[in-house]
């Protein structure tokens, strides 16, 4: 879901659980290119509000120093969701 704020409020699926989070990627990926997708994500936070909605977890990017490109980290082979980050 888009906010009119240019944020992302996206569910992810964690394995034991969905988490919420708050993202600002939507210069870079529309709302199909993210469903479904394969992420890593930091799952370790304390729970923080943005705009209003509750952010329980970070999606991992590679950005350039510019900001002009946001990539998401995506395991190289598929994964069970929720397996931890060694």
């Amino acid at each position: 879901m888009k906010t009119p704020d240019k944020l992302y409020i996206v569910q992810v699926d964690v394995g034991e659980k969905t988490l919420q989070t708050v993202t600002s990627l939507v210069p870079y990926y529309s709302e199909e290119e993210l469903m479904g997708k394969t992420v890593v994500v930091l799952c370790n936070l304390q729970k923080a509000k943005m705009r209003g909605e509750t952010s329980e977890c970070m999606l991992l990017c590679a950005e350039t120093d510019d900001g002009s490109e946001s990539v998401l980290l995506t395991p190289e082979r598929m994964m069970p969701a929720g397996v931890r980050i060694v």
